[in-house]
């Protein structure tokens, strides 16, 4: 189990035919530019949390890795929604961002609180209706109305 802020170091070691090359995923998604045989994550937060494998490849074939896991727990940790997708048949389709706007791979709900308010101030769960859909919230169906703004707010635990 790791601090929230500390640090994430993983090494993978492959020998075989050169040249090597690397791939890194958390809980089965691709970390963007992790190709090194090293992979280090600063200031790791509660979205770093899950379970880690490296992909390594050469023309002679390739392999995975065995799987690390790193646990960081956190409290309420904002999240932010990108710009939602207004779906036919009513659903909303919600992206989810790090707190740095990085794009966050969901692979579960279940450190997701969605809240919706209709004035800003007064906050209600989200406790029905919601999925996941290639690492991002489905809220379906929306129960929403056009004559009345909803707003949603993220917290990711």
């Amino acid at each position: 189990m790791l601090t929230n802020g500390g640090t994430i170091w993983l090494h993978v070691r492959a020998v075989g035919q050169q040249p090597m090359s690397y791939q890194w995923e958390l809980n089965g998604n691709i970390l963007e530019g992790a190709t090194n045989d090293d992979l280090i994550i600063t200031n790791a937060q509660g979205y770093n949390t899950g379970s880690y494998v490296a992909l390594v490849s050469n023309q002679v074939g390739s392999v995975v890795s065995s799987y690390a896991s790193a646990t960081i727990p956190v409290s309420h940790l904002p999240g932010q929604l990108g710009t939602p997708t207004l779906l036919p048949g009513g659903g909303i389709l919600f992206s989810v961002l790090t707190p740095s706007g990085q794009p966050m791979p969901l692979t579960t709900l279940s450190n997701i609180i969605l809240e919706q308010s209709t004035d800003l101030i007064h906050w209600v769960p989200v406790t029905s209706g919601l999925s996941l859909s290639a690492g991002s919230i489905l809220l379906q169906p929306a129960n929403w109305s056009s004559s009345t703004a909803v707003y949603y707010r993220l917290m990711y635990e």
